[in-house]
């Protein structure tokens, strides 16, 4: 029995993501998961915070500090989250529960 290489997983795993995302109305919507990918950064207002500047154009906002060790500006992370309704003073972007995270190139989640 052949096995599958940790690229060709990660490779089914995102077309069956666009194939979802295709049969979709691409909005995600509180409470809907969904897998980004981004670089953490520190803003400094509003007492300073960290979070995710998306590959998409987004920030995030974690409900949460980011998990020990990711806390570093600059650092290119995968995440899979859940879009919540939760209001921010911060104003930066949408407000997430992280589910994962992990440092791109670093490992495939799970």
């Amino acid at each position: 029995m052949k096995r599958i290489s940790w690229g060709g997983l990660a490779s089914l795993v995102a077309v069956a993501g666009l194939l979802l995302l295709a049969c979709s109305d691409g909005v995600v919507e509180p409470g809907d998961l969904f897998f980004g990918s981004g670089t953490v950064e520190y803003f400094t207002f509003e007492g300073g915070f960290w979070a995710i500047d998306g590959d998409d154009g987004t920030v995030y906002e974690p409900t949460e500090d980011l998990p020990p060790g990711f806390e570093k500006a600059g650092l290119r992370v995968g995440f899979v989250a859940r879009m919540t309704d939760h209001p921010s003073f911060r104003m930066v972007g949408p407000v997430v529960e992280l589910l994962d995270i992990w440092e791109l190139g670093s490992r495939f989640p799970g």
